[in-house]
């Protein structure tokens, strides 16, 4: 698939997670990776880079914190449609509404 685009060096004085956010990252803001293109499963991409799960759950999970992946139940993560430097150039009238999420009853805050 893009694996080509990732290249992580253990010698690297930059952690993996680290290394593979920032390609994963690069190739989401060049185009490389487009909109709504789904990224493959974590066990299968840490097979083929021979690396740890948990550094691509690492990765991914800091990719889906600062808003350039989104993941859904039962279905893989796929690259977000709306990227943060998007809103972030959008005026205040272009940018999408949202609500934030409800807590359930009986939870302190």
């Amino acid at each position: 698939m893009f694996e080509p685009l990732l290249t992580l060096d253990p010698a690297a004085p930059s952690p993996l997670h680290r290394q593979l956010y920032e390609a994963l990252r690069a190739a989401i803001l060049g185009g490389r990776l487009p909109a709504g293109s789904r990224l493959p499963a974590t066990r299968g991409l840490a097979a083929r880079l021979a690396i740890s799960r948990n550094t691509v759950l690492e990765a991914y999970a800091q990719l889906l914190a600062e808003g350039y992946v989104e993941g859904r139940v039962g279905s893989g993560t796929y690259v977000a449609r709306v990227l943060p430097e998007d809103l972030l150039a959008a005026s205040p009238a272009e940018r999408p509404v949202t609500t934030p999420p409800r807590r359930p009853a009986g939870l302190l805050s």
